[in-house]
């Protein structure tokens, strides 16, 4: 895959994360115990699935540890 399509990529996860963060933390601010609890499930997610996309878009092909 081509270096600018990774970026482009790249940025819109970047991107995508940062609205989900938006929507979370105003999920916390909420009144509710279930605003409470998806906040911190989306905040959660977050923190395990992008690191591990990012880690996959970014890898080198010959890599075969998965």
């Amino acid at each position: 895959m081509k270096t600018i399509v990774r970026i482009l990529i790249t940025l819109f996860l970047t991107a995508l994360a940062y609205e989900c963060m938006v929507l979370a933390f105003h999920l916390l601010n909420e009144p509710s115990d279930r605003s409470l609890y998806t906040g911190f499930a989306i905040l959660a997610l977050l923190a395990l699935f992008l690191p591990f996309l990012l880690w996959r878009l970014w890898r080198k092909r010959n890599d075969n540890v998965w």
